[in-house]
């Protein structure tokens, strides 16, 4: 969030018959840019991920998390990651705490990292990818890219094309964990 305000007009005491002058002004974000003290970065992110039917994860404390965006791509989160707002595509969102990695196949949703480093992930659907069965899944792709080949109507068209989007997002995490 930017204050793009080029000039901001402060009492001038220093002038008779000038009540205000024009001070120079750089834009500023949310953080205190004008403090000189350092700031130690946090060592953790507290996390909170989260469908309407589920809770994955309520406030725990992680070392990292990577998810993929719908507009950056694949992003990982650290500590002390700048503040961001991202829309969630179909994929994996893996997080991690020590040497363990919990990974969690939405079909999308937002992320919230907060300059805290408190995370906050909302998706519409998660499953644990260990509750796939690969053959199942690309036998749902084969079938949805049939019926996007040939649609009744436009609303036909629209479903097939998200479930294709997701199912080829779900096959593409399957095989990249070895699942078969």
């Amino acid at each position: 969030m930017f204050r793009r305000i080029p000039y901001l007009l402060a009492k001038n005491k220093g002038r008779e018959g000038a009540p205000y002058k024009v001070v120079k002004r750089l834009p500023t974000t949310i953080y205190d840019i004008t403090s000189t003290e350092a700031k130690e970065l946090p060592t953790k992110l507290k996390v909170n991920f989260f469908s309407p039917n589920e809770i994955f994860a309520e406030e725990i404390e992680a070392d990292q998390i990577i998810l993929s965006s719908a507009t950056q791509g694949q992003i990982g989160i650290l500590p002390g990651h700048v503040p961001i707002v991202t829309p969630l595509k179909p994929s994996v969102v893996a997080i991690t705490t020590g040497n363990q990695t919990k990974k969690v196949f939405v079909s999308g949703g937002f992320a919230l990292v907060k300059n805290d480093s408190v995370v906050d992930i909302a998706v519409a659907e998660g499953f644990d990818l260990t509750q796939f069965d690969a053959t199942t899944a690309h036998k749902l792709l084969e079938k949805h890219q049939t019926n996007l080949a040939a649609p009744k109507d436009e609303m036909d068209r629209i479903r097939s094309q998200i479930a294709v989007d997701v199912m080829e997002s779900l096959n593409e995490a399957l095989k990249a964990e070895g699942i078969h």
